[in-house]
């Protein structure tokens, strides 16, 4: 049963990539390059991780190392923050490269076909 998880993971992951292959085929826009499309937009979506991973790490390091601090000075309220924003967290990491699955290749498409007009 494992293999099911590893499987499910997997495409998962791939759901940017899935996005545009769909888009790709059913857009009124010709794309030439489709695969190379399909994978330029799992790149860009997940790139954007790149922008969210670094607030992600920064409050799970404050939250570590300088939270119980925080409560003994009496900092109450900066504390209250940084552990809401730590429930938060996860949500953000999920939920930003879903959102850019879908709005990635729409962006990108229209301007696609001359992109790789300019470059062939």
């Amino acid at each position: 049963m494992e293999y099911l998880a590893i499987i499910g993971i997997s495409l998962a992951f791939l759901l940017p990539m899935y996005v545009a292959a769909i888009y790709s085929k059913y857009s009124k826009f010709e794309l030439p390059k489709k695969f190379t499309f399909c994978l330029i937009t799992l790149v860009f979506s997940y790139g954007a991780l790149g922008i969210v991973v670094p607030i992600f790490v920064l409050t799970q390091m404050v939250v570590t190392f300088l939270l119980p601090n925080l409560l003994d000075a009496g900092f109450n309220s900066v504390a209250e923050f940084f552990i809401g924003l730590e429930a938060v967290n996860g949500f953000i990491i999920i939920i930003v490269p879903a959102i850019l699955s879908f709005v990635v290749p729409i962006k990108l498409a229209p301007k696609w076909q001359r992109l790789v007009q300019s470059y062939s």
